[in-house]
């Protein structure tokens, strides 16, 4: 059988560009295509080139591990040796799943795994198949998530200014369709600050206590002091009208956001 160089190379290559990809993302690694690129190219040297020296099973082993070793170091910027080691176990344990999941798609289309076969010219390397496959999965979370944070972002996130003492603080307003909070003398809406933001605020501007307001919420009855602002704006686009509103402390777990608002402001 005629074993094509070229079919190994893009294959390797596109593996390791790949699992390499992934490690950094599922890891929150910051890296540069550049460096990946290289890295990748480094891999595919090592795989191409150790089987055409006829070394005993160990030593194979023993230079697949080092290559794995170097690939991973210049794949990124490490922060440290434990960050190094976390990296490059990710990277074997993607390869064992990948290598795994591959021979199990060809196990269940009934297609015998024969590697040197993917490298001839009767069948596409498994490289591209991959790729493919990863090209598909991308394009698909990447159309989900545009359309998800479109939505989001249009329907319940706001660009939001809130002054208090003269000082304002911009933030990110989450409308919260059960934010009725309000302070019964004057009927003004009340603002649930996450606890960060909160704390700038205060520790910024000194805050006027307002009262102490009992409320429901799931976990069951609370309370909490709440504050006078000078003044709040909740942007939708680049316009916002100018309210009177009371801030308070809360429990929040929206990610995204700095503070709830409820329909009195939006």
């Amino acid at each position: 059988m005629e074993v094509y160089i070229e079919y190994a190379i893009i294959d390797n290559f596109i593996v390791d560009y790949v699992l390499l990809t992934e490690t950094a993302r599922l890891l929150k690694v910051p890296f540069k295509k550049r460096n990946l690129f290289l890295a990748s190219a480094l891999g595919t040297a090592f795989a191409v080139v150790t089987p055409l020296l006829s070394l005993p099973l160990a030593v194979t082993f023993v230079i697949k591990v080092l290559s794995g070793m170097l690939v991973a170091l210049f794949a990124v910027k490490h922060g440290g040796a434990l960050a190094y080691v976390k990296f490059f176990n990710v990277f074997l344990l993607m390869t064992f799943l990948l290598g795994g999941i591959v021979i199990g798609i060809l196990s269940l289309l009934g297609i015998p795994y024969e590697l040197s076969a993917y490298y001839s010219n009767k069948l596409i390397p498994i490289g591209i198949n991959v790729l493919f496959g990863f090209l598909l999965v991308r394009g698909v979370r990447l159309f989900i998530d545009f359309n998800a944070s479109s939505v989001k972002i249009s329907r319940d996130l706001y660009e939001a200014e809130i002054v208090v003492g003269g000082k304002s603080f911009g933030c990110v307003a989450f409308f919260d369709n059960g934010n009725r909070l309000y302070d019964e003398a004057s009927g003004l809406p009340i603002i649930v600050c996450k606890r960060s933001f909160f704390q700038k605020i205060s520790g910024k501007t000194r805050l006027k206590r307002r009262g102490t307001l009992l409320y429901n919420t799931a976990a069951g009855d609370s309370d909490g002091s709440y504050y006078y602002t000078d003044y709040v704006v909740v942007k939708k686009g680049k316009v916002g009208s100018v309210k009177h509103a009371f801030i308070m402390q809360g429990d929040m777990t929206v990610a995204d956001a700095d503070v709830l608002v409820g329909r009195g402001l939006v």
